[in-house]
């Protein structure tokens, strides 16, 4: 049970920071990295810092 609202709680983290980062394509770029994060944390975290640091 905790896993599964863990998830929860990181799926509205990721759809607001999809918001910021990714407007026209939000949904896509949160399935995408939803799929990441279940495949390995270590790798949805490299993602999101990359994503935040690039231009625009």
């Amino acid at each position: 049970m905790h896993i599964v609202i863990d998830l929860i709680h990181v799926l509205e983290y990721l759809c607001s920071a999809a918001w910021c980062l990714h407007d026209p394509a939000a949904e896509a770029w949160v399935a995408r990295h939803t799929r990441t994060i279940l495949g390995g944390a270590e790798q949805f975290a490299a993602a999101l810092h990359t994503a935040a640091r690039a231009p625009g």
